[in-house]
């Protein structure tokens, strides 16, 4: 399988809802990266983010285009929409009710490095101006864990 296939692979775990299996492709030192966000997200975080995300939109879409392999890299750009539908709950942050609103993130472009057939870090480039916190507040959610 080539990393391009691992990555598409992934996306699709997500977009499906099959996080555990999505989890089990990141390396165990797994790091998501977020300009203006202070410290990177770890593997476990990862996990709890994108399973409140999933339950509470459950037809979550990651809007992803322009997919393609650069050198030792897979590059993308992406605009996460769906609707908000469950109780949208993290640890230490009381939980936001659905509304039923149609939500939708900003652009941003995303860079994927895999190592060893494991994803090991994830960097999301949000476009000058973004706020990365614009997603999770349509959610009800000021501050996240961690």
């Amino acid at each position: 399988m080539t990393i391009l296939d691992q990555v598409k692979t992934a996306m699709a775990h997500v977009a499906a809802g099959n996080i555990d299996a999505y989890l089990g492709m990141l390396a165990d030192d797994y790091r998501l990266e977020v300009n203006g966000q202070p410290t990177p997200v770890t593997r476990e975080l990862a996990g709890i983010l994108l399973k409140a995300l999933r339950r509470a939109v459950p037809d979550l879409d990651l809007g992803v285009t322009n997919l393609r392999q650069v050198d030792d890299k897979i590059m993308f750009d992406t605009m996460i929409t769906g609707t908000h539908r469950g109780v949208m709950e993290l640890p230490g942050v009381p939980p936001s009710p659905p509304t039923n609103r149609r939500i939708q993130g900003e652009p941003q472009s995303a860079t994927y490095w895999i190592k060893d057939g494991k994803l090991v870090r994830e960097n999301i480039e949000l476009r000058p101006g973004t706020d990365p916190m614009h997603l999770y507040r349509q959610l009800g959610i000021e501050q996240l864990p961690g």
